[in-house]
């Protein structure tokens, strides 16, 4: 990811502090060195100057994938423009002056929201193949919720079903158990058809107040909401939650399919 002159100057500072720690150390060590056999000097001398290039890698690759997070925040989560934060994200990869060649968990978790709010299954589904790559032992637990949530909603109920019946039967962490709860709830009730159990916890989703919903969340809630009213014959009820998408649905496909679903029911 291009990094601001601000993050280059924070990452060079960095740097030149383990370069001044390296140097100062064997400065004192050839001055003190001959009347000391301690070498705590020179050992710590040398072990900044050679950390200092790992840094300055490391500082480049933090930040830059900081950055790329924060942009998917905004354009994803706040702005609902997907498909920018995408092109963004394959600029920043195709680019021979980047740092986010190899892009983390973290990154490509957002990559596989973007593809999936555009409704391009395939795409998420090759960067759930790639996620699961790079993913740490302590989220793969969160791994394969991301994973059955991708399979409810292309409607491979059955392949979900197995990793959902795992996951019953596993300590999570707080990250993992949201997913989970979100699982439960959501995306599992609605492929099961049970219409009673998402549309409680979607209304409580819209009254939450803390933490509060993200817009794009709040798009997605009421979509389906919606979904739920028209597949239970309540086409009254749905055209409220069809009319926000549409306002507020930015360039999701939760915008152009309540679009469509809109004009059939006028």
């Amino acid at each position: 990811m291009y990094l601001t002159n601000k993050q280059r100057r924070k990452i060079r500072l960095l740097t030149g502090t383990y370069i001044a720690i390296g140097a100062i150390s064997l400065l004192a060590f050839l001055a003190f060195g001959p009347y000391n056999e301690d070498l705590t000097l020179l050992i710590l001398g040398l072990l900044m100057l050679l950390l200092s290039p790992v840094i300055y890698k490391v500082g480049r690759y933090g930040e830059g994938q900081a950055k790329l997070i924060n942009k998917g925040n905004k354009l994803v989560l706040g702005q609902l423009r997907p498909a920018e934060f995408l092109q963004i994200y394959e600029e920043t990869r195709n680019n021979p002056d980047n740092v986010m060649a190899e892009p983390k968990f973290d990154v490509l978790q957002m990559v596989l929201l973007a593809y999936d709010v555009l409704g391009k299954t395939e795409e998420a589904f090759d960067t759930f193949a790639l996620m699961a790559t790079v993913a740490p032992e302590k989220k793969r637990h969160l791994l394969k919720g991301l994973q059955a949530s991708l399979l409810y909603g292309s409607g491979k109920v059955e392949q979900a079903e197995k990793l959902y019946t795992e996951l019953l039967n596993t300590k999570l962490d707080i990250m993992a158990a949201a997913v989970m709860n979100a699982l439960t709830n959501a995306d599992r009730a609605m492929a099961r058809g049970d219409f009673a159990t998402a549309e409680a916890y979607f209304n409580r989703t819209l009254a939450q107040t803390f933490p509060k919903p993200n817009p794009l969340g709040v798009v997605q809630t009421h979509f389906n909401l919606a979904t739920i009213y028209l597949k239970t014959n309540r086409a009254e009820e749905a055209k409220a939650h069809l009319d926000y998408c549409i306002a507020h649905g930015g360039e999701t496909i939760f915008q152009s399919q309540s679009q469509t679903l809109r004009n059939n029911l006028s």
